[in-house]
């Protein structure tokens, strides 16, 4: 989800939240054996260790994310560190020993598309999918424009308040570049726009 305010001085700022993707198994510090497809059963130590896995897409940039760079702060015991995971082919999903820590402080995520995305207090022993932002770009009052790889859906919402969101339309993109025109704009004094992969 994307949250957009457009205004007329046309100084626009996008922020993206991130989601929890609970369905997704993890073999690292949980004490479990788990196989997946391709894969052998790995057995876990039982340490007690915290961790976390993410799982990257995507949206400007291609879709697994590869070539993103993500780094992370947190304090492990008493000491602040950084470490860094490059995401390439074979390896998708940026995986972080935290030992004792039980928050990451700082989880940058630098985009192949150049977007740089910072999540902070970023809780252990998870695995958390984060969507690349999307980029808006306003070409007139109520128009907006945004790249994506092609196929992906998006729900277009609005609001003048933040609070109260109305569903304007759901976009498929098929060129690679998605436009949009919300003819109820002329009628607000501000709007806030929030685009939601779908």
């Amino acid at each position: 989800m994307v949250i957009f305010h457009s205004s007329t001085d046309n100084s626009n700022e996008a922020i993206e939240p991130t989601h929890n993707d609970a369905g997704n198994l993890s073999d690292t510090d949980e004490g479990d054996s788990v196989s997946r497809a391709g894969e052998s059963p790995h057995q876990s130590d039982g340490n007690t260790n915290n961790w976390l896995k993410l799982v990257l897409i995507g949206t400007r940039s291609n879709r697994s994310a590869i070539g993103s760079i993500v780094r992370l702060n947190a304090s492990l015991w008493g000491t602040m560190c950084w470490q860094r995971h490059d995401v390439f082919i074979g390896d998708l999903r940026p995986n972080f020993g935290l030992g004792d820590a039980t928050n990451a402080e700082i989880v940058r995520i630098e985009w192949p598309s150049g977007t740089v995305q910072e999540l902070r207090n970023v809780a252990a022993n998870q695995i958390l999918t984060v969507t690349e932002p999307i980029r808006l770009q306003f070409t007139a009052q109520g128009q907006i424009q945004f790249r994506s790889w092609i196929g992906q859906s998006f729900v277009i919402e609005c609001s003048t308040n933040l609070v109260e969101w109305n569903s304007l339309a759901t976009l498929t993109n098929l060129t690679g570049l998605v436009q949009f025109t919300d003819l109820g704009a002329p009628g607000r004094l501000d709007t806030f726009y929030r685009v939601r992969p779908r």
